[in-house]
């Protein structure tokens, strides 16, 4: 298993959690190997599938702002239906630092690469996974 950040569509603050790996999964290799389903609702069946990929960013820099981070960080994003409410962390983290200016709907899970694989997040990670998410 690998620990990441989540941000529950309902939660009052952000927790880091385990992430299972796919069924028949032997060792980690890639994005795809996490069974992020478990946490972030996308409602398809294959998670590798181009369906899916498209409710996941990866970054390196923060977005509109200087230097580099201290790993690769995946954001995963609920698939929204009509009824999903608005994400309640990350709309107070927006509003707290001027940013997100779009909401997001659903739940939001967080995951950190390094050069030689899958990082386990910590406490200490959920700064820079709030910084990311209000940008």
């Amino acid at each position: 298993m690998v620990r990441g950040i989540f941000y529950g569509k309902a939660c009052k603050k952000p927790y880091v959690v385990p992430i299972p790996l796919r069924d028949g999964v032997r060792g980690l290799v890639t994005l795809d190997d996490l069974d992020v389903n478990y946490w972030v609702k996308q409602h398809e069946v294959e998670s590798c599938s181009c369906r899916r990929r498209h409710l996941r960013r990866s970054f390196d820099t923060v977005p509109h702002a200087p230097g580099v981070l201290d790993g690769r960080y995946t954001v995963y994003f609920e698939r929204p239906m009509d009824t999903t409410p608005l994400n309640a962390i990350v709309r107070v983290l927006g509003r707290l630092n001027g940013g997100c200016k779009k909401a997001i709907k659903g739940s939001v899970l967080v995951v950190k690469e390094g050069p030689s694989g899958f990082i386990n997040m910590t406490a200490k990670d959920v700064l820079c996974s709030n910084f990311l998410l209000v940008r």
